[in-house]
């Protein structure tokens, strides 16, 4: 496996994107990673983007709903039609005529597949290989010092049956994935934040490093953010307060049913059926503006009217009222299509509409969990800094561009920086030593056994420069 860590302070970041770009471009199967703003999206939007103009089959695919919607993919199950429960069989009937048919496939936030839907993708890829005898090009992309994958108590019974020492399940503890020899490129320098203090403290929580607890207890701010959103590790909690802030205003609620057209599974929804709102509420947008520009993804407001099928809000960023109807999410798959050239006869993947889903694109946003704030940017977070998984907390600290937008509500103690010592034994940190360390005690050994010849070689070396 090669691995390619790019890292710059003093060179213009595009130009380390291309580098890892052209990876992308060689054709081999590349690991893309890197901390949470350092333009992972960025690059690989440019790779399928190029890949779609030189008409190649591309799938791209993610674990959950939204973060398929984000990258503008379908979900892994529904394109390897493949269910939710743990993944038992170990040959490959069926392969979807899709995949056959793909050159490239593109799997998104990885640190949250599964081993066993990891497993299952590759074995349903590999047979798709032996049947059409062409390789197909497999892109995965994400941060395992991020969100790990989900495992309920009944799926663990059956996982600890299939697996030894399952713990908790991360796609590189497949044996298939050191079979796909992936390039691993990791992307460090990053974009989001500017300050190169709260970057270096950042990258400390990243890999579970317990002397940034101190900086972030000293620099936070200590007086909540009247607009900030709060950020919890659980849903309970989030739920909790978003209900009690919705209560203690005195105006009546008004509910929005989503309203489901065709096939739409849970795992499709990008946001909840039932969304109760007040005037008066505070709320944030669940779309882009792509026309004006108003508001974003991301966007927050208050509620100014609600009517039977629309909402009005006045954004926080510049007053304006803006009406938000029912907004259409559709929810596509990929199928064939044939395509005629000359006499040449091929199949061209397309993505078609299989089901929408309807619903008022707000959300109520006292509070949401570290989870769905995953791929998100704001302004202002106030943070309970409680945490229970691996990454949650790194995530939810680097979600602000500044130190300065960080809110603390608890201080932050040493065993709320959760971070798996496989990830870091995986990325070569921590107890398990790392190439540079391994070249520094090689070069100390050198050194010492051969001080006079080492020296020697240094004078020949000053020699050809004085010359040059």
């Amino acid at each position: 496996m090669i691995i390619i860590s790019i890292q710059s302070t003093f060179l213009n970041t595009l130009f380390y994107l291309a580098l890892t770009y052209q990876q992308l471009l060689s054709g081999n199967n590349v690991f893309l990673t890197g901390g949470a703003g350092t333009g992972k999206s960025f690059v690989l939007q440019l790779f399928i983007n190029e890949m779609e103009k030189q008409n190649k089959n591309v799938i791209v695919c993610a674990p959950t709903g939204i973060a398929a919607i984000n990258i503008q993919g379908v979900t892994i199950h529904r394109c390897f039609q493949v269910s939710p429960e743990p993944q038992v069989v170990k040959h490959i009937k069926k392969v979807p005529q899709v995949v056959k048919e793909s050159d490239i496939i593109v799997i998104d936030e990885i640190s949250m597949c599964r081993i066993d839907l990891f497993d299952f993708v590759v074995r349903t890829i590999m047979k798709a290989e032996e049947n059409s005898l062409s390789r197909k090009q497999i892109v995965v992309v994400g941060d395992f010092f991020q969100l790990p994958p989900v495992t309920t108590d009944n799926d663990l019974e059956v996982l600890k049956e299939i697996y030894e020492n399952y713990h908790k399940g991360y796609a590189f503890e497949s044996t298939n994935w050191q079979d796909l020899n992936f390039q691993t490129v990791e992307l460090k320098q990053v974009i989001r934040q500017k300050n190169p203090e709260f970057i270096h403290e950042l990258n400390k929580a990243r890999i579970g490093d317990y002397s940034c607890v101190h900086y972030f207890n000293t620099h936070c701010q200590k007086t909540l953010f009247e607009n900030g959103i709060i950020l919890t590790a659980t849903n309970r909690k989030a739920e909790q307060i978003n209900h009690d802030r919705l209560s203690k205003i005195p105006n009546k609620a008004k509910v929005y049913h989503s309203r489901i057209v065709g096939d739409v599974k849970n795992s499709d929804k990008p946001t909840l059926d039932e969304l109760h709102l007040k005037i008066g509420a505070r709320v944030m947008v669940l779309i882009n503006d792509t026309e004006q520009d108003l508001y974003q993804n991301g966007s927050f407001g208050k509620v100014y009217k609600l009517e039977d099928d629309c909402v009005t809000v006045m954004l926080d960023t510049n007053k304006t009222l803006v009406t938000f109807g029912y907004h259409e999410w559709a929810i596509e798959n990929y199928v064939l299509s044939k395509k005629k050239d000359g006499d040449i006869e091929d199949h061209q993947l397309s993505k078609e509409k299989v089901g929408a889903f309807y619903q008022i694109p707000l959300k109520l946003a006292y509070a949401i969990t570290m989870h769905k704030s995953q791929g998100q940017t704001y302004d202002q977070v106030n943070l309970i800094p409680y945490s229970f998984d691996n990454g949650q907390l790194y995530v939810a600290l680097s979600r602000v561009k500044s130190i300065e937008g960080l809110c603390l509500i608890n201080q932050l103690r040493q065993e709320n920086l959760i971070c798996s010592q496989e990830v870091k034994d995986f990325y070569h940190i921590g107890s398990s030593k790392n190439k540079d360390n391994l070249i520094y005690e090689l070069g100390k050994k050198v050194l010492e056994t051969y001080p006079k010849e080492i020296q020697d070689l240094i004078d020949e070396i000053h020699k050809i420069d004085r010359k040059g």
